[in-house]
């Protein structure tokens, strides 16, 4: 009858798992695992909405601006972060003073 609620949450229990598992997180981190699984799980894309929703938006705002006689020009929206690309940086002077060897925390 519910099939498709069913096999969402089977997936989610075991996308849950694995996350918790790979990364020997305690169980106790079962609910935050579950809004990180199901966050990264909406931005890709599947079988039904071909596209991921920051795709989707990207078409949506192009195909507004042709509509409304705006100039489109994709180089200013920049919807691409860059893999590896530090977010976090130090604000200490010296390298060694956390005692940590890499203090950059990249996506």
């Amino acid at each position: 009858m519910n099939g498709v609620a069913e096999r969402l949450n089977r997936t989610m229990a075991e996308g849950v798992r694995c996350l918790r598992l790979e990364a020997e997180l305690p169980k106790d981190l079962w609910a935050e695992l579950a809004y990180t699984f199901i966050y990264l799980k909406n931005r890709f894309p599947h079988k039904r909405g071909k596209a991921g929703p920051r795709l989707r938006s990207h078409n949506y705002v192009k195909k507004y601006c042709e509509d409304n006689n705006i100039k489109y020009d994709a180089q200013q929206f920049n919807f691409h972060h860059q893999v590896g690309e530090p977010i976090l940086q130090s604000h200490t002077d010296d390298d060694d003073s956390s005692g940590l060897e890499n203090y950059h925390t990249t996506i």
